[in-house]
């Protein structure tokens, strides 16, 4: 009777993704060195639409990338796999895997399609269809250390962090990262410093331009990003299987292998809720891809308001077979954060959106010559000290394959070019501040709607800062108030060491560097430091000798200019 139910399913259930994937038109040309530059677009056999993320990569080998969300896709192969006789393998969920001999693939603009796999319901049922949803997530648990390497590997990654609030984007990280799992899979662990070892080889990221978020986001989410790897890592479903429901949701096809896709959600709503789908492979029920979401509401007060946040995180974790097991090969995290503060009769004084997009992307796997790595994920300070070297990032494969999108870079430059925001944020290269009376204004500018408070200090006025920050982060959280530092360089030395030493303030982004008697200065009649100034929603002065931040009053002369007073 199970395996009747099951089989009714099958027919009536509809292919989640079957769309989703696609291949790609390619260019070959020569390139310095002993590589070939592939360039292309995937797209979907029938449709011709172009699908994104697509797994490409080399034979049975990890390297490779993924085509981008238009289907696009840049890739720097290497000659000797073009005198192997290797082939470029093509693989989506819900088609049948492409293969192309590199060796093939010439001419301008060629367009390679992937077939959609049609359904074959007797290669559907086997023996594992007779086990219940809640019992295959169970073997498919118990099957890890059989499936996933129990041995130590290496891979390396490009991650690309990127946050935007309303339609503007104001924060880009990418990185470099070699991933060490060193311990293999025998059992999973409870953090990533428990078994996986991390290094940043290079880095580049712009300044901090978000509103919201600005003096308090971690300054990278490497862990936090590898937690969604539930087949290394404890998770809700190993914690805690009983308080979720588990269902048959679908089948689809990946690599000439059968998936189930089982759909899980918690028995009783919490405040924290996960639910989603994991895809399973029929023949050795390893898990190819897991989809899951956490939405939570945080409910608070801010001074005389209620303040409500609510949180969405979408995951996504796709595994990728080479050899005789799995490793993973991509993972996404999109969230969102909505801030709302409301008066006591509920209506909303003011609301904020902050969205931010993670990409961790697997390029290439290492199984010989392994050389322990000890690094952890870096601190503010540490991320600092990371080269930017514009040479790597010009010639770096994962950074052709997912170009970014443009509109990110436009926002960006608002306020400095962004090759400049890499350069500066590297504590070997240079200036680390906007520099000038224009790099003022630009920020002058973008603040336009909210109330700034500002900042003139020396070497001799530096306690004055954390408090600063703590009035714009705690009282001020909502966004309404921004805070610009400007540093009056007296000796000509730039910033010096007890502000490099001040990651927080830096990553800020709102820091500007001028020189005594400069017109910004003699603008706002500044001739001693500190000095505090505090301008309305339009840039304009509104107290030209403002409270400092850790008097008490202070709070009462920005929130008249609030009320419009």
């Amino acid at each position: 009777m199970r395996r009747n139910r099951l089989k009714k399913t099958f027919y009536a259930s509809k292919r989640l993704h079957s769309l989703l994937f696609f291949f790609l038109p390619l260019l070959l040309s020569a390139q310095k060195g002993d590589f070939v530059h592939i360039r292309g677009t995937v797209l979907d056999a029938a449709t011709q639409a172009p699908i994104p993320y697509a797994s490409l990569r080399i034979d049975s080998l990890m390297e490779g990338t993924l085509s981008n969300k238009d289907g696009e896709f840049e890739l720097l192969i290497k000659g000797r796999f073009i005198r192997e006789k290797r082939s470029l393998v093509v693989s989506c969920i819900g088609y049948q895997t492409g293969i192309w001999q590199l060796q093939a693939l010439k001419g301008n603009n060629l367009q390679l399609a992937l077939t959609e796999q049609p359904y074959a319901l007797d290669d559907v049922l086997i023996s594992y269809t007779r086990l219940t949803a809640p019992e295959l997530v169970k073997r498919a648990f118990e099957q890890i250390p059989q499936n996933y390497s129990p041995t130590p590997y290496t891979l390396n990654t490009f991650y690309r962090h990127y946050c935007k609030e309303g339609k503007v984007y104001g924060r880009l990280i990418e990185a470099a990262v070699t991933v060490q799992e060193q311990k293999g899979h025998k059992k999973p662990v409870g953090w990533p410093t428990q078994r996986t070892g991390l290094e940043v080889k290079q880095l580049r990221r712009s300044f901090d331009f978000t509103r919201l978020y600005a003096q308090s986001h971690a300054p990278i989410s490497l862990n936090k990003m590898l937690m969604g790897d539930w087949v290394s890592y404890k998770n809700p479903l190993t914690r805690h299987p009983e308080l979720y429901l588990f269902h048959y949701k679908d089948t689809t096809y990946l690599d000439g292998h059968w998936v189930y896709v089982i759909g899980f959600q918690p028995q009783k709503e919490k405040p924290r809720n996960y639910s989603g789908l994991l895809y399973i492979s029929a023949d050795d029920l390893a898990f190819v891809k897991i989809d899951f979401t956490i939405r939570q509401n945080v409910y608070g007060s801010e001074g005389p308001f209620s303040a409500v946040t609510q949180y969405t995180e979408h995951h996504t974790t796709h595994y990728q077979k080479a050899g005789a097991y799995y490793y993973l090969s991509h993972m996404r995290n999109e969230g969102k954060r909505h801030h709302e503060l409301q008066e006591s009769d509920g209506r909303v004084v003011s609301k904020q959106d902050h969205f931010h997009h993670i990409d961790f992307m697997v390029s290439e796997l290492q199984m010989d010559d392994y050389q322990p790595i000890n690094g952890k994920e870096p601190s503010a300070k540490q991320l600092l000290n990371i080269p930017f070297d514009p040479d790597f990032w010009q010639g770096y494969n994962q950074l052709k394959a997912t170009p970014l999108e443009q509109q990110i870079a436009i926002d960006l430059q608002q306020h400095m070019p962004l090759d400049e925001q890499f350069r500066a944020f590297n504590a070997r290269r240079g200036a680390i501040a906007l520099e000038g009376e224009a790099a003022f204004d630009q920020m002058l500018e973008y603040f336009k709607g909210r109330v700034t408070y500002v900042q003139f200090y020396h070497n001799l006025a530096l306690g004055k800062l954390n408090a600063t920050r703590r009035l714009a982060k705690r009282k001020y959280a909502d966004g309404r108030v921004m805070v610009l530092f400007v540093y009056v360089d007296e000796k000509g030395n730039g910033l010096p060491a007890l502000i490099r030493d001040k990651p927080e303030v830096m990553n800020s982004g709102l820091l500007i560097l001028t020189k005594p008697g400069s017109s910004l200065l003699k603008r706002y009649g500044v001739t001693e430091t500190p000095h505090f100034m505090i301008l309305d929603r339009n840039g304009q002065v509104a107290v030209a000798k403002a409270k400092a931040p850790d008097e008490d009053s202070v709070t009462e002369q920005i929130d008249r200019i609030l009320l419009g007073q």
